[in-house]
């Protein structure tokens, strides 16, 4: 492991066309539709991939995985066959930078489903920083995907999360950039064949196409927006580099109304900022945070944040802090509405391992400072009608708490 330098502190900025999409509405449809659109390459950053049939599930002996032909007929990750159509039938170039998780413990004669893409697929362990946290699709370098979904099902089908695709050459070249950066330092990584024969690794190879499985519903009506796509000016920035200095600018910029929706916030030192607000502008600030923490150590850290706030938040703005409706397992979009005409969406959370500040020179590993940094993205909108999507998410969150 070695030390990270800051590289892209100058964010993107440009004009580019919007499409929002969120969980557990529209995410399905819109990553799918994206990945079965591409015709040259597919550029993925994921932290994991997560079976939906218990392939990823840990067995008595400690590892995980099952046969390949029950993962080529029955997984039912929303992309999995999209992504293997792409790289098998159209001859697509996929690539996908991960953590190194599971994968590395597949039981054998077994296979997950990351390892049964990657008998065609190109699949690499991220170096970088601490950890790999960005959720990112880059389809033939026009499309972007950023949002907070995960591949997982509750990330999909449970969780309210949000996100963009940006159509532009230029804001895809800027993610590709970080990613080619990653990608080359980052450590290769095959599927394990240990008990698997030849006939099933032909199969795992084949390059019939596989029909796509019907794509899953929740089974409760949410919000769900009509498709829309806006042209805005758009600024996308990467953490650690500038991350954190783009979202203090946008949160600096702020009026008269701060609506933040995400899943925890972990970080005093953008509490202050947000406090700062009230107390100087008379900011009226309302936040809504996930009613779940998955670890923790997370839901310590964020409860301690929000006592800080409720006992700090003096002068003439107000601060509402809410907790998100009780049918999502988490809320675990990151997103940050500014005076209703600029919105914020992130990969990472309002966290320091997500968006440390002030950007020292160089990020030491987590194992010789005990400082976690992480990969992850952030894309801000300037576009009352973008913003209003948004809003309309947050409002309804009110309505069903």
């Amino acid at each position: 492991t070695r030390a990270y330098a800051p590289r892209f502190t100058t964010p993107w900025r440009g004009r580019s066309t919007v499409e929002a999409f969120f969980s557990p509405d529209s995410s399905a449809s819109v990553l799918a539709r994206l990945v079965a659109s591409a015709n040259a390459t597919i550029d993925v950053l994921t932290p994991s991939s997560s079976s939906w049939n218990g392939c990823s599930t840990p067995r008595r002996r400690g590892c995980s995985g099952c046969e390949p032909t029950y993962v080529l007929h029955e997984e039912r990750f929303v992309l999995f066959r999209e992504l293997l159509n792409a790289c098998r039938y159209r001859g697509v170039r996929v690539r996908v930078l991960t953590n190194a998780f599971d994968d590395e413990k597949t039981c054998a004669g077994a296979v997950s489903p990351l390892g049964f893409l990657a008998m065609s697929a190109e699949v690499a362990m991220f170096r970088t920083t601490t950890f790999q946290h960005a959720k990112v699709i880059v389809v033939d370098g026009e499309r972007t995907a950023i949002s907070s979904v995960n591949w997982s099902k509750g990330s999909f089908l449970a969780n309210r999360e949000a996100g963009v695709v940006l159509t532009s050459t230029e804001a895809a070249a800027f993610v590709t950039s970080v990613f080619e950066y990653d990608w080359k330092i980052a450590k290769p990584w095959a599927t394990p064949t240990d008990g698997i024969d030849d006939d099933d690794i032909r199969m795992m190879r084949n390059a019939t196409r596989l029909e796509p499985f019907p794509l899953p519903t929740s089974n409760r009506s949410h919000y769900v927006p009509k498709r829309a796509s806006y042209v805005a000016n758009v600024a996308v920035a990467t953490s650690p580099d500038a991350g954190a200095t783009v979202v203090r600018e946008a949160l600096l910029s702020t009026r008269h109304s701060l609506r933040i929706y995400t899943y925890q916030i972990t970080d005093v030192d953008i509490a202050d900022v947000i406090l700062d607000l009230m107390r100087e502008r008379d900011v009226r600030v309302s936040m809504v945070l996930s009613r779940a923490i998955f670890m923790d150590s997370d839901r310590t850290a964020s409860t301690k944040v929000v006592e800080y706030m409720r006992e700090n938040a003096r002068g003439n703005g107000t601060m509402s802090l809410r907790s998100s409706p009780h049918f999502f397992r988490y809320a675990h979009l990151k997103v940050l509405i500014v005076d209703d005409e600029r919105v914020v969406v992130a990969t990472g959370n309002l966290s320091p391992s997500d968006l440390p500040f002030p950007i020292p020179r160089s990020f030491e590993p987590a194992s010789d400072s005990g400082r976690p940094v992480n990969r992850d993205f952030e894309v801000v909108i300037d576009d009352r009608r973008a913003a209003n999507a948004f809003r309309l998410l947050f409002e309804l969150s009110l309505i069903h708490i």
